[in-house]
């Protein structure tokens, strides 16, 4: 493995590494989104909310909207997209600044990619019912790894 890391050059290095994060950022996102809102015990859970609190005695559940499930998937809805938004806005900038060689970057990538193999392949192997995705996750853990273990070979300039 250190013979094929050592062949590769550094910037084909760091290509194939935004490439495979990006691919990671999306893929999460995606599993995020599934588990959450195309989730369908999501409402089941809202409504069991609801039950308990209206048990509780101290909340009259005949106050609330006949729509309030809804609005509150809504503000998971927008929730998430915001969320992804800054990720994604933020992962930009540290690529960008990974291809220009950032110290900060490259430590930044190094931690993603160290705890993205081992928590990708944690979410993955527990969301194989989730068909591509899940297997498509299992696979992005072993592309974190490879990027992981190329950082060893394949420091930053500036970190050497």
């Amino acid at each position: 493995m250190k013979n094929y890391y050592l062949k590769l050059s550094h910037k084909r290095f760091k290509t194939l590494t935004i490439l495979f994060m990006a691919f990671g950022d999306i893929l999460l996102c995606k599993w995020l989104w599934m588990r959450f809102i195309e989730n369908t015990k999501v409402n089941m859970y809202i409504d069991l909310a609801m039950k308990n609190l209206n048990a509780s005695g101290k909340f009259d559940i005949s106050l609330m909207p006949p729509d309030y499930a809804e609005q509150i998937l809504n503000v998971m809805k927008k929730s998430l997209l915001i969320m992804f938004a800054f990720i994604i806005i933020i992962h930009i900038i540290n690529y960008y600044s990974f291809w220009l060689d950032k110290v900060i970057a490259y430590y930044y990538l190094r931690m993603i990619a160290w705890s993205g193999a081992f928590g990708a392949f944690l979410i993955g192997t527990q969301s194989l019912e989730l068909g591509i995705v899940g297997y498509a996750i299992l696979l992005l853990s072993f592309m974190y790894l490879f990027c992981a273990l190329g950082f060893i070979y394949h420091p930053t300039k500036k970190a050497q």
